[in-house]
C-alpha cells in the first residue's frame, strides 16, 4: 500500500491566533504520527491509541475554536459548529472502524488515514475561511 506523506506544518495553515495555531500544529503532528506508525508497521494498538488521542485533541480544539469565533462574532459560526459536529460524528465512526484487531483487518488502515484527510480538508476549507476575519478583529 502506498501511504501518503506525513503532514508537515506550514505557516500558511495558521489562522494567526496562537492558541488555535498551537492546536492545529499538534493535530498535524498527530496525523503525521499515525501515518508514520502505519508506515513503520507498529503494533495496531499503537495506531489506535494515536488515533484516539488525535480525536480527543480535535474535540478539545473544536470547543476552543468555537469560543474564539463566538468572542470574535464570526458570522459563519453556526455553519462552522455544524461542520465540527459532522466531523465529530465521522471521527467516532473512524475510531469504531479501526478498533479491535491486530494485525489490522482490511480497510482499517484506510480508515485511519481518513483522519489525515479530514484534518487537511477542515484546515483548508473551513479554518482558513476564518483567518481574514480573525486578523481583521485583531487589527492586523
Amino acid at each position: 500500500m502506498n501511504l501518503p506523506p506525513a503532514l508537515v506544518w506550514i505557516e500558511s495553515f495558521g489562522v494567526g491566533i496562537p492558541e488555535l495555531d498551537d492546536d492545529h500544529r499538534q493535530l498535524v503532528a498527530d496525523a503525521g504520527a499515525i501515518v508514520e506508525a502505519i508506515r513503520a508497521r507498529r503494533p495496531w494498538r499503537e495506531v489506535e491509541t494515536l488515533a484516539g488521542l488525535m480525536v480527543e485533541r480535535c474535540r478539545t480544539h473544536f470547543r476552543r475554536e468555537e469560543t474564539v469565533m463566538e468572542r470574535d462574532r464570526f458570522a459563519a459560526l453556526a455553519a462552522h459548529k455544524r461542520e465540527h459536529a459532522r466531523i465529530e460524528a465521522e471521527l467516532q465512526d473512524i475510531l469504531s472502524r479501526i478498533g479491535g484487531s491486530d494485525p489490522p483487518a482490511p480497510g482499517m488502515i484506510e480508515a485511519a488515514l481518513e483522519l489525515r484527510e479530514m484534518l487537511i480538508d477542515h484546515l483548508l476549507r473551513y479554518d482558513l475561511a476564518y483567518k481574514s476575519h480573525g486578523m481583521y478583529v485583531r487589527g492586523r
